[in-house]
């Protein structure tokens, strides 16, 4: 968390060296969360939704989805917030597929945008203390849009 921070000011520092010479000034920030309905609702007290969530290798059990979910469904602006996610294939009982029939459960639809294949998968397998076991897929994550009704 200590780099994420070092990270995170020397972004802003930047963002507010190019916002003295251009419109618009966008906020740069990183705070702990606990996913959930009742911990995302307290987090939102303190903050405004957002319009861009990134997770990356955040899945490790089955157990997790529906906090992560009620969690980004809490946070995320609508209808226009996208929630971008990295999820990589573990020696976990947890599939992509089930991953993203949660998603359309909690209303929404994803779009595949990157897969990364590791040619070497086959040196990753025994090697103790490395769960890495395949690809990692990158998935933008948008909020389902009701068919619009057009009146005649």
């Amino acid at each position: 968390m200590v780099e994420l921070r070092k990270n995170i000011t020397v972004n802003q520092i930047q963002n507010e060296e190019r916002s003295n010479n251009a419109e618009g000034h966008h906020t740069l920030s990183a705070a702990q969360l606990i996913w959930g309905l009742e911990s995302s609702r307290a987090f939102l007290e303190r903050t405004s939704q957002f319009s861009i969530i990134i997770a990356s290798d955040v899945i490790y059990a089955a157990i997790v989805i529906d906090p992560l979910y009620a969690t980004i469904q809490t946070l995320l602006e609508k209808p226009h917030g996208e929630f971008w996610m990295a999820f990589a294939v573990r020696k976990v009982p947890v599939t992509i597929e089930f991953v993203l029939e949660k998603a359309q459960e909690y209303g929404f639809q994803y779009e595949l945008v990157d897969q990364q294949n590791d040619d070497n998968c086959d040196i990753l397998d025994g090697v103790e203390g490395n769960p890495e076991t395949g690809p990692v897929f990158v998935y933008v994550f948008r909020w389902i849009v009701p068919n619009k009704v057009i009146e005649c």
